[in-house]
C-alpha cells in the first residue's frame, strides 16, 4: 500500500443532482459528493439511499431505494459502505435496505456507528472483519460510496479517517472532506477520532 497521499489529477466535484445543496434532497436524483484522493480511488459521499422518513423540520424524505441504487450503479460503484446502525434502516423507512443492498452489482459493507458519534465497539468489530477487503478495494482504485443518514457526520468522519490511514495529515483530511461535503464531521468527538 502506498502510504502517501496521491496527487489529484482532477478536482473533487459534486456529481448527480443539481449541485446547489440548500437542504436535504428529499426526492429527485441522488446527490453524490465526489472526493478523489487515494490510489485513484474515488469516494462518493451521500445520504441514505431510499430514505423515507420525516426530517427534523417535518419535511418528508420521499426517495426510492431501487432508483437510488440504480444511480449508485450508474456512477460505477464497486463498493457501498453503510454506517447506519441496524435499527436505523427501519427508522429511515428502508427496512429492506440490507437485503436489497446484497443483491446489487457492488459489494456492500455494514459498519454501524451511532448517530452524532465516533466509531465504537460495534464498528470496530465490523471493521476488523471487513477492513482487508475494503482496503483492498482502495488499493485497486475502486469507486466507493459511503453513507449514513444525512451523509454528514459519520460519513465525513469515516472518509477522513480512511484518508489518514494512507498518510494524510488529519487536519488536511478533515479540510478536504469538508470542502467536498460542506457540513461534514459534525461533532468534536468525531474530529478527535480522526486525530487518534
Amino acid at each position: 500500500m502506498n502510504s502517501k497521499p496521491k496527487e489529484r489529477n482532477q478536482p473533487s466535484k459534486i456529481i448527480s443532482g443539481s449541485g446547489k445543496f440548500k437542504g436535504p434532497p428529499f426526492d429527485g436524483p441522488l446527490v453524490i459528493y465526489e472526493l478523489i484522493g487515494l490510489l485513484d480511488t474515488t469516494f462518493g459521499l451521500t445520504y441514505c439511499p431510499g430514505r423515507n422518513d420525516r426530517h427534523s423540520e417535518q419535511k418528508l424524505w420521499n426517495r426510492n431505494l431501487l432508483e437510488d441504487f440504480l444511480e449508485i450503479s450508474n456512477w460505477g460503484a464497486d463498493v457501498l459502505i453503510s454506517l447506519n446502525e441496524a435499527q436505523e434502516f427501519q427508522q429511515l423507512g428502508v427496512p429492506e435496505f440490507p437485503e436489497i443492498a446484497q443483491q446489487q452489482n457492488f459489494d456492500w459493507y455494514h459498519l454501524p456507528i451511532q448517530d452524532f458519534s465516533a466509531p465504537g465497539i460495534i464498528f470496530e468489530e465490523a471493521w476488523l472483519k471487513n477492513s482487508e477487503a475494503i482496503l483492498g478495494h482502495i488499493d485497486h482504485g475502486s469507486k466507493i460510496i459511503i453513507h449514513c443518514a444525512a451523509g454528514l457526520g459519520r460519513t465525513g468522519t469515516f472518509t477522513a479517517k480512511l484518508l489518514t490511514k494512507f498518510g494524510w495529515d488529519p487536519q488536511m483530511a478533515i479540510n478536504e472532506v469538508r470542502r467536498v461535503r460542506p457540513g461534514a464531521i459534525e461533532r468534536q468527538i468525531q474530529e478527535r477520532y480522526i486525530f487518534k
